[in-house]
């Protein structure tokens, strides 16, 4: 999960960094040791919502609030 969050991260910071907006990624609750998912797919997923929020957020930030249930 750690590699697709950095990913996710590391492409949307820019545009961010371009609107002058702060974009934050916070983990609530302890990582899980692992996770079972389509790593792409997942990865598409936090791209497009984490996308529509920096793209329509005119000031401020866009934080990132991670947490996982048992």
């Amino acid at each position: 999960i750690d590699a697709i969050i950095e990913d996710v991260k590391s492409a949307m910071m820019l545009r961010a960094e371009d609107k002058g907006i702060d974009l934050q990624f916070n983990w609530r609750t302890s990582k899980p040791e692992r996770v079972v998912t389509d790593p792409v797919r997942l990865s598409q997923i936090l791209i497009n919502i984490v996308g529509n929020a920096v793209k329509f957020t005119e000031k401020g930030g866009v934080t990132v609030d991670l947490s996982s249930s048992d």
